[in-house]
């Protein structure tokens, strides 16, 4: 049992919750549909504050269609 749960702690939690933050990330721009790269399957996005002005860098995500 100790190893399984080294495993999952050591190998399968981190890339659980870097999947986790890549989602949420994604839930929270907003994407400008000219950049959708058709053979990737992604589209680049941004943040924006509630002014409207852009904030933080680009960010690559899924394309969700």
């Amino acid at each position: 049992v100790a190893v399984l749960v080294a495993f999952f702690y050591g190998v399968l939690w981190p890339m659980a919750k870097r999947s986790l933050a890549y989602t949420q990330n994604c839930n929270n721009v907003v994407c400008d549909l000219n950049t959708y790269n058709r053979s990737k399957g992604n589209i680049k996005c941004q943040y924006y504050d509630k002014d409207g002005n852009a904030t933080g860098k680009e960010v690559t995500c899924p394309w969700k269609g």
